[in-house]
């Protein structure tokens, strides 16, 4: 007879065993040969053969056998008559309180000595096999298990062997290899024998199974760890389980702290058991199994070719190739190096010992029960690995018996004990029964368990850094000694002891003290520690701590910069902000730009937003009503307007390139301020955003979406060097041995494009001999040239005037041991052994998209060969080239102060302080370049990024207009006023200081820019739309949106756009075009095409277009001449410019879609329609062409570098895209002709829309140069609404009624 024994320590291990609270809770099963009468043991045999015979019918147990101890014990008998209702009756209350009470009255005779209710916590039948193969490794499966325990894992082995041999990963499952193999090897151990042995042949029938299924080399990983530990496979044969991963540092996304607690306990020691390459005694078992167990033979077998082999009977989860990449780099590259020397000792030593010491840790704190049963065994193998006599395997083998269940099918393991869980469920059970003054002793009973189980303390020590979370007033799943919170079992115990505090205490007890209460609603409602930290966005602010060095033309309106608060948020919060992260690392290779998530939650949580309009939908084959339309607008409308700043802009993520902020942790690197300007966070951010752009093949593109480059490639691989990552294991997912591989296996640095060569001579990773010559003697020759700084792009201006300067000082950074490091990683030839001459024009292909003409490589050449050797040596160092340094530095200082050191864009901003700290590293000068940093810096759920520029000014005009266009003036008046404040606050009001135009500048005064006042670059298509919302703005009541703009300014905006127009009738975006096109033939980029001089472009024009036309509206008289030729002008152009397909290529936004909505929008402003206009109808026939069947737009960026539409594949439509197709269509009238194609558009975006009135973020849309793509993070809500907006206003809707 076996009887269950309750709350007993076990007196002969009291050496190694003990507990926090008396055992309260223990359940442990002793067998007496002595015990039970003659009758008893009949009915334990008799439920035993009841299971037998039923057991392919009810495959869990009925527990039966200490129910039956209990109620002998208990002496219970059942006085209440049965009931049964008959059919047609109507069930009394007399009935169901009989019945109810017949329920009562037997369970509470189940209740244990201590108040607890015992039952039977297991079902996977991959629990007990590692126990006994643990007790076959240690020796003591002799002192362990008796015969009579023996006798009883037989049992439940042969009781739940399938009928087709075979054993499910538990009671109720399929045939598995895991599970099979185990029993079968357990069985084995246990003595049975490979042919005969076992109930109903239970091992040749297992046998056959396994053999027939492959053999155990089909045994998943789990599976193989364990034949591994036993002899059965050689450790070769199973994927990489590092006990490195114990001390990776904490920063990144996979780290042991992240690891939910169960898997990081089950792969604690198995890394322990990997990383010594334990394995047990081979005894001749060993080598029976070794010849039963394969169908090849074992010294045969290719252990590299079966790690991935799994069954297909076990797979549930797929491993996805990327899993199989990484294990297969870790096998291949990371492993062979940490097991010799001298890795070995210094790194994989320290690693064992880190594990051991995590393992000891959890051992104690859960005295040894460890979290569950998997944990258990191995936790006690590593320990008897480390010391097979020590006191810590001792106080395992003490712990063994809190496994161990028996029941009429046998003895198996539980997972652990459910006592707390079941206890705090019954109790609240028989709370509900309100017969308490039948079964107040039970609730009494119940209630003292429940107090006593409370886990009274935290983990020991420094809990946080062994990856523990508080535990403080929990209650665990099974016992206080357990010791693991667990949130429901915390949640239930509170109840129960609320509920019985409102009991008299003469019948259920003491109610709990009330700060034990408040522990436990504590632990209910906190986080574990990896949900730490939260940025915040701030607006409009100086910061303080720079007011020395910066400076402010409008008291920083628009500016954005990010903050870390560590103590910031809730806990619910913090899990937000994760869990956004997380969606966008799982989906990073389908959706490439960020969602722009954290400080949109962060306005919505301050604002305490929450969408009150119903969602909408339309169905296949219902017509849009008026109402749904409004609807779906208003959700929009009143959403978009909670994301509005306090200074009335919008914020928003202006990025994608991925070459812009490595050059920014160069430069920081360099003046030696990399810590003081990336704090651990910032880091932590740049990182993430580096690991989470990667691409599949290892490397980075050229902007998100984009196929890998070498420049990005590059860049991303030494800015992760300097934040600390290893070459051969640094970064998530291997990012610097995976990027590493991608640069050497496409020829090495030597083939980065020519701005990576200046960084990499910049860095002293390069000779810049090795670079084609930028003589800053450009900068003083004489103006009649053709080809003069005056008539280049400005931003090409601005990029290579600190470059030249750089250039011309042969500046280097310093040569740090990092350096060095570098110079042997990333080149395929030793590095003082590259010609430097011959690389000169090296590219890789994938970088190349503007080639270079061969007479551009002519004249590089002769600037090498013939000019460079004069200006670097006496005289003409002293007498030209200083001079020429002199006179750019001038500049640069000129454009730094002008833009309030922010400058004209990122690439020029981190250049232009570079060179600054290298005219005088000490200097007022690079301090302001300090300051300003933080304008540039954008955090969002895929990390912390460098924007161009920001968009406020640009996004905030076009936000304006689609609010406007709603027609909800009564529901957004004060956003409307906030918009207008800003707008008006963020015109600039002087051109650039002294005289400008011998500094290359053009006049500013009336102009927006893109992104604030501050920045003071004026660019043509945002002062007109700008211009345009001032003017619309003007025509509406100034208490309700503030008052109107003098008219002396929109006459200064007038002016401005007036000198960006061509002879041809175009508009450029920053300064007036007309150098000779030829020019573009000195492009010396190989990323980028047009860069050279200023170009017309058809958004750029049209937005004038519209602007002027509304002016002409408005202020009809001021100077009206020019203001109508300026107009006819921009038709003829934008005509001009349309492709034969009907299309018009955009410059700023992908691609054709965009520019044929500007183009259209431009020609209606003019007057001109669908019948009276060729290329209106051109127009419309191209996009009608184009839409897609789920009656959305779709085009991919590759239309842009390619120069001819490209739909997105799979059919794919883009909710941005959409938009500007669909008010194309509105704009040349397509509602009058036929509106179908209209009411598809709005039915796909209608349907788009999420629950809380945002829409998904999509394809990348915004483009710089034709080849480099931009991310408008606020497009995606503004040009749905725009749309929705007026198709509600101009196409003919039918009301619901």
């Amino acid at each position: 007879m076996w009887k269950l024994k309750v709350a007993e320590g076990g007196e002969d291990s009291s050496t190694y065993i003990y507990s926090t609270n008396n055992f309260v809770g223990r359940q442990t099963w002793e067998f007496d040969p002595d015990a039970g009468t003659a009758e008893e043991r009949a009915e334990v045999e008799a439920a035993r053969l009841h299971f037998y015979n039923n057991r392919h019918q009810v495959k869990p147990c009925g527990d039966l056998l200490w129910r039956l101890q209990f109620l002998r014990e208990k002496k219970f008998k059942q006085t209440i008559p049965p009931v049964k209702v008959e059919d047609g009756e109507v069930i009394t209350h007399e009935k169901t309180t009989d019945a109810l009470r017949r329920s009562v009255h037997f369970f509470s005779a189940l209740q244990a000595s201590d108040g607890h209710w015992p039952a039977e916590n297991a079902g996977p039948l991959f629990f007990l096999p590692p126990l006994v193969i643990v007790m076959h490794i240690t020796g003591h499966l002799n002192s362990v298990f008796s015969e009579e325990h023996r006798k009883e894992i037989l049992r439940y082995m042969y009781y739940h062997q399938n009928e087709d041999g075979g054993w499910g990963l538990h009671v109720e499952g399929h045939s598995t290899m895991f599970s099979t193999a185990l029993s079968y090897i357990c069985m084995r151990i246990l003595g049975e024998g490979p042919d005969d042995g076992g109930q109903d042949n239970a091992c040749p029938r297992a046998r056959k199974w396994i053999l027939d299924h492959g053999g155990v080399t089909h045994i998943p990983s789990w599976g193989k760890t364990w034949l591994s530990i036993l002899g059965l496979f050689n450790w070769s044969g199973s994927n990489p389980m590092p006990p490195e991963f114990w001390i990776i540092p904490s920063f990144l996304p996979m780290h042991p702290a992240k690891m939910w607690c169960y898997s990081r306990m089950i792969y604690m020691p198995m890394s322990y058991l990997y990383g010594k390459r334990f394995v047990g005694p081979i005894t001749p078992l060993i080598l029976q199994l070794r010849d039963e167990l394969f169908i090849q033979p074992y010294n045969n077998i290719n252990w590299k070719e079966v790690r991935h082999l799994c069954a297909k009977e076990d797979i549930y989860y797929p491993h996805p190739w990327i899993q199989d990449l990484l294990w297969d780099s870790l096998y291949i590259s990371t492993e062979p190096l940490l097991t010799r020397w001298p890795f070995n000792k210094l790194i994989r030593e320290k690693a064992l010992q880190v594990t051991m010491r995590h393992i000891h840790y959890e051992d104690e704190n859960s005295r040894y029960i460890t979290i569950g049963c998997v944990e258990k065994v191995l936790c006690m193998l590593a320990c008897w690995a480390e010391d097979p006599n020590g006191d810590y395997f001792k106080k395992h083998l003490a712990r063994i018996p809190d496994y161990l269940w028996v029941a009429e099918d046998g003895m198996k393991m539980q997972s652990f004990g459910s006592q707390e869980w079941d206890t705090s469920l019954a109790i609240q059970a028989l709370l509900a029964s309100n017969l308490t003054d039948e079964i107040g002793p039970t609730l009494a009973r119940g209630h003292d368990f429940i107090k006593k189980s409370q886990v009274k303390d935290n983990p020991s020590g420094d809990f946080k850094s062994m990856y523990r979370h508080i535990s403080k007033g929990s209650w665990t799943f099974s016992d206080q000694d357990h010791g693991w919170q667990v949130s429901d079992c915390t949640a239930e115990g509170l109840k129960c002891c609320l509920l019985l505090s409102m009991m008299p205490s003469e019948i259920v007890g003491e109610k709990m003290e009330p700060e034990r209460l408040y522990d436990r609603f504590c632990q209910c409602f906190t986080f574990p520690t990896a949900f730490h930290e939260m940025w915040k966005l701030k607006v409009a602010e100086g910061g303080e701590d720079s007011s020395a060095y910066i400076y402010s033309t409008n008291n920083f309106v628009g500016r954005q910069t990010w903050e870390f608060d560590p103590d910031a948020g809730t806990a619910e919060e913090r899990a937000e902000v994760e869990a956004a992260r997380l969606h966008f690392y799982n989906n990073r290779h389908q959706v490439k730009p960020s969602g722009d998530l954290l400080w949109r939650m962060q306005f919505l949580r301050e604002k305490k937003f929450k969408q009150t309009i119903p969602p909408v939908k339309v169905e296949d084959g219902e017509v849009i009503t008026h109402e749904k339309t409004t609807d779906a607008l208003r959700r929009s409308v009143h959403f978009f307007s909670a994301l509005q700043a306090s200074d009335g802009h919008w914020p928003a993520e202006n990025a994608g390139p991925l070459f812009f902020l490595p050059p920014l942790v160069i430069v920081m690197h360099i003046t030696g301020h990399l810590n003081s300007v990336f704090s651990e966070e910032h880091r932590k951010e740049i990182l993430r955003y580096i690991y989470y752009h990667q691409n599949e093949d290892g490397g980075w593109g050229l902007h998100v979406e984009g196929h890998s480059t070498m420049f990005s490639t590059a860049l991303s691989y030494i800015c992760m060097r300097i934040l600390g990552e290893g070459p051969d294991d640094g970064g998530h997912d291997n990012a610097c041995p995976r990027a590493r591989k991608w640069i050497l296996d496409h020829g090495g640095v030597t083939h980065i494009p020519s701005w990576g060569k200046t960084w990499l001579s910049i860095l002293g990773l390069f000779n810049w001999s090795g670079s084609n010559p930028m003589p800053p003697e450009f900068w003083i020759i004489p103006s009649f040239l053709p080809m003069h700084p005056a008539k280049m792009w400005c931003y090409s201006r601005v990029v290579y005037m600190p470059m030249s300067y750089l250039y011309g000082k042969r500046f280097v950074g310093p040569i740090t041991p990092l350096i060095l490091q570098l110079r042997e990683e990333l080149f395929i030839q030793p590095y003082n052994e590259i010609n430097w001459k011959e690389v000169r024009h090296l590219c890789a292909k994938e970088d190349i998209y503007y080639p270079h003409p061969w007479i551009q490589d002519l004249l590089w050449d002769s600037l090498y060969i013939s000019t460079e050797p004069l200006l670097t040596r006496w005289p003409f160092n002293k007498l030209i080239r200083e001079k020429a340094l002199q006179v750019t530095m001038r500049h640069i200082h000129y454009e730094d102060e002008n833009s309030r050191y922010i400058t004209i864009g990122c690439v020029e901003k981190v250049l232009c302080m570079l060179a600054c700290w290298a005219e005088d590293p000490n200097g007022d000068y690079f301090k302001k370049h300090l300051a300003r940093i933080p304008d540039y810096l954008w955090v969002a759920e895929d990390g912390m990024k460098m924007q161009g520029s920001g968009s406020q000014e640009w996004d905030t005009s076009l936000a304006i207009q689609a609010l406007l266009a709603s027609n909800l003036t009564d529901e957004i008046g004060p956003t409307l006023a906030k918009g207008h404040d800003f707008i008006k606050k963020s015109q600039v009001k002087d051109n650039p200081s002294g005289d400008f135009k011998s500094m290359y500048r053009h006049i500013s005064k009336g102009l927006w820019t893109f992104s604030d006042q501050d920045h003071g670059w004026q660019v043509s298509d945002c002062t007109a739309e700008g211009l345009k919302c001032c003017l619309l703005l003007s025509m509406m009541p100034s208490e309700i949106v503030g008052e109107k703009m003098e008219p002396e300014r929109l006459y200064d905006s007038v002016n401005v756009l007036f000198s960006l127009q061509s002879k041809n009738g175009g508009l450029s975006a920053w300064e007036p075009a007309g150098a000779a096109e030829w020019l573009e033939l000195l492009n010396p980029t190989e990323l980028f095409e047009d860069i050279v001089i200023e170009h017309e472009h058809v958004e750029c024009t049209s937005s004038v277009l519209q602007a002027l036309v509304l002016f002409k509206k408005l202020h009809p008289e001021h100077r009206k001449k020019e203001v109508e030729y300026s107009i006819t002008n921009a038709v003829h152009y934008i005509e001009n410019r349309q492709m034969p397909d009907g299309s018009w290529y955009g410059d700023w936004g992908v691609c054709f879609t965009y520019g044929t909505w500007f183009a259209l929008g431009g020609l209606a402003a003019a007057g001109k329609t669908f019948s009276t206009c060729a290329a209106m109808r051109h127009g419309v026939r191209f996009l009608l062409t184009v839409q897609r069947e789920n009656g959305g737009w779709g085009e991919s960026y590759l239309s842009c570098p390619q120069k001819t539409y490209i739909p997105l594949e799979g059919n794919r439509s883009n909710l941005v895209q959409t938009a500007w197709a669909m008010m194309g269509l509105i704009h040349a009238g397509q509602a009058e002709r036929d509106p179908t194609p209209l009411h598809r558009a709005a039915k796909f975006i209608i349907n788009s829309q999420l629950e809380n009135g945002d829409f998904p973020q999509q394809e990348i849309t915004g483009v710089f140069k034709k080849n480099c793509m931009l991310h408008y993070a606020a497009y995606r809500n503004i040009y749905p609404l725009w749309a929705l907006a007026e198709y509600r206003n101009r196409v003919p809707l039918p009301s619901k009624g």
